[in-house]
């Protein structure tokens, strides 16, 4: 008998999902992960992205303010504090996908996965069986090659 019905590799937000319904469906299920929960939109893309689109935001608004009169409509901006703040922000989040995963009785296993064969996986120097087995890694960007590539960047860079 397999340790698991289902063992799905990476937990950005489409592994997320699919340990979450198939646990919900009476599944046996685990995830793996090597880096961070929530993946590359959690950690390094949307999210960040977006608080830092919202703080740049702000101090355009600031700046038509004080066009249109507004007294004394400017405040600094103080960098570190921003950045310990997304941080924060972010491990909330994870930790929310943490206990999500805990409560749905999925078992996290930390570590890069390696497919050995159909229903064996090693992670982090442990074999784990599963009937089934998912590959929810996500993908990695291709830059084109052409002029002005050189400026694309990534999410890990």
């Amino acid at each position: 008998m397999a340790d698991f019905d289902i063992l799905v590799i990476g937990a950005g937000s489409g592994g997320l999902a699919a340990a979450k319904q198939a646990a919900s469906l009476g599944a046996r299920v685990a995830i793996a992960e090597s880096r961070t929960l929530g993946g590359t939109c959690v950690n390094r893309g949307c999210v960040p992205k977006k608080l830092l689109i919202n703080a740049a935001e702000f101090i355009h608004q600031q700046q038509v303010a004080a066009s249109l009169q507004w007294v004394n409509p400017t405040g600094l901006l103080d960098w570190q504090r921003l950045q310990t703040a997304i941080a924060e922000h972010l491990q909330g989040i994870r930790q929310s996908q943490q206990e999500s995963l805990q409560a749905a009785n999925v078992h996290i296993v930390r570590g890069t996965a390696r497919l050995l064969d159909a229903h064996r996986v090693e992670v982090a120097g442990q074999t784990i069986t599963a009937q089934h087995i998912v590959i929810a890694v996500g993908g990695a960007p291709t830059v084109p090659d052409m002029p002005g590539a050189a400026f694309a960047l990534g999410s890990t860079k």
